[in-house]
């Protein structure tokens, strides 16, 4: 417990429905008692090891709840979920933020700050109270705390700043201006992720800047350092940053997926630099088996630049997997009562347009993206990326002349 933190009593915080919860490997009253045990007596790495316990059996619970084979991957567990938008974004970052503490102790990737006790605790009542309230297929309890929650700062700050991302008129450069915020960069680098998927680049670089002289080693950050640089086009300082990144963590889900990502651009900024395309399809190869073939991002690029590289059968068979776990989730979400609201995403969709083509299954795929491009659907932007996408693979697979124009069409 850090100086800036009161006392907390987990026992007493939640409803007795959420303390009694016990599954296969859990029984979330036991790993209660045993992290109030741990924090009780001041050992940080105990806490956050029995946090992340918590967070990988109630994800891997979660993924049998849909009637799938959870996997020992808490990433891949947690991507799992998040492909059925069941998930805000706060919710989503607390929830890789202390997978990532937890795999800091167990791997000893990085030293252990005393506050990390506080943030563990805090990160993962920010899980339970998803997990309990608000996962459909959960048990959607109206009230996850009871009335006895104690006033933690820590705790305070994390409820703040899950209600501000949720206001879509959040000011993330005042947040980045709290004290804790300041000291920490599990809550620095909500705001500055935030901040690049907004395209406020200048400001979420400034705020890189300041925050990584304080936190040099910070995954996270490094990770975003990158992504920043590369929506800037600065693919040199992007390539700098993750490829000291990915040399020390090369079974890194997130930073397979930025650096692979930033050498398909140096790629396609240089068609003569063949090397980096080359590495960037191992590397969307290695993270789309890492991810037990459930990572559509990075099982898309996987197919795209085998295409491009002349390996058309291993690409049609990452596609195909594609389409198969798109048919598969539709159909989950059919007979899932509870999710009745979903919808897929523009780039679920253009995920699915690109496999379909790629396939070889034209008619389906012109039909997709006469939907997908149709005029004021989805911003133009997103369209660009997507049709000029599309157009590299009629350099490998001759498309109709429907589809030429409609995906050029986008373009010019």
């Amino acid at each position: 417990m850090t100086e800036t933190a009161d006392a907390i009593q987990l026992i007493n915080l939640y409803q007795p429905d959420i303390v009694h919860y016990s599954t296969e490997h859990l029984a979330l009253q036991n790993d209660l008692i045993n992290l109030q045990a741990v924090y009780d007596a001041g050992a940080t790495e105990a806490v956050v090891f029995y946090a992340g316990r918590i967070l990988e059996a109630l994800s891997a619970e979660g993924v049998s709840l849909f009637g799938e084979q959870s996997k020992t991957n808490v990433f891949a567990n947690l991507e799992y979920l998040n492909d059925f938008h069941i998930f805000d974004f706060a919710t989503l970052h607390w929830a890789h933020a202390l997978r990532r503490q937890a795999n800091q102790v167990r791997h000893l990737l990085g030293k252990v700050e005393a506050q990390d006790s506080d943030i563990a605790v805090a990160l993962l009542d920010s899980w339970l109270g998803w997990y309990f309230s608000k996962f459909p297929l959960g048990l959607c309890l109206k009230q996850y705390r009871t009335n006895k929650q104690q006033n933690n700062v820590i705790h305070q700050l994390v409820d703040d700043i899950s209600q501000q991302m949720a206001n879509t008129q959040v000011n993330e450069q005042v947040l980045l201006l709290h004290p804790l915020v300041q000291q920490s960069p599990v809550f620095s680098s909500i705001l500055i992720e935030s901040l690049i998927n907004k395209d406020q680049l200048d400001t979420a670089g400034s705020a890189l800047h300041t925050t990584l002289v304080h936190h040099p080693e910070d995954l996270r950050l490094l990770q975003l350092n990158g992504l920043y640089f590369s929506r800037k086009g600065m693919i040199d300082e992007a390539t700098e940053q993750l490829s000291s990144l990915y040399k020390s963590l090369s079974n890194d889900d997130e930073t397979i997926g930025i650096y692979a990502g930033v050498l398909k651009k140096t790629w396609q900024k240089n068609p003569a630099n063949t090397e980096a395309l080359k590495r960037a399809c191992r590397m969307y190869d290695k993270g789309w088996q890492q991810s037990k073939q459930r990572n559509t991002y990075l099982g898309i690029n996987a197919a795209a630049i085998n295409l491009w590289q002349g390996h058309t059968d291993k690409a049609r068979d990452i596609a195909l997997s594609i389409v198969k776990q798109f048919q598969h989730k539709k159909h989950i979400i059919e007979q899932k009562q509870r999710l009745n609201n979903f919808s897929f995403n523009f780039w679920e969709l253009a995920t699915i347009g690109e496999a379909l083509y790629i396939t070889g299954q034209q008619e389906l795929a012109l039909q997709h993206y006469q939907s997908l491009f149709a005029a004021n659907a989805h911003p133009i932007g997103k369209l660009r990326v997507a049709a000029k996408q599309l157009i590299i693979h009629f350099s490998y697979i001759t498309p109709s002349n429907t589809l030429n124009k409609l995906a050029k069409a986008v373009l010019y």
